[in-house]
């Protein structure tokens, strides 16, 4: 490989390094509070429950807010916290731990 493709890949990298460590930060979130009502987040933003019963729920962040879809892509939510939509949608209450 020559030396401009290395520092090609370099600086591509270099690009893509922000946007992975947000896209990690959110999913982080997500996780945590989802993990307060016995829920969690799968590789590909499903959720599920402790138990690994995926539900029909996908996750999505976007401008500093969580969405909440169904499978087949219908709005199901929005908000900055899971957790109200654990409670709303499906009653669910905190884990005690």
């Amino acid at each position: 490989m020559s030396v401009r493709n290395q520092q090609q890949q370099q600086q591509q990298q270099q690009e893509q390094e922000p946007a992975l460590a947000a896209r990690k930060a959110w999913v982080d979130k997500a996780k945590e509070q989802l993990g307060r009502y016995g829920y969690d987040l799968t590789d590909e933003h499903r959720i599920k429950r402790s138990d690994t019963e995926i539900l029909g729920v996908v996750v999505e962040h976007q401008r500093g807010r969580f969405r909440t879809r169904t499978e087949s892509g219908a709005l199901l939510w929005s908000g900055a916290d899971l957790g109200s939509f654990c409670e709303r949608f499906w009653f669910a209450r905190k884990v005690i731990r």
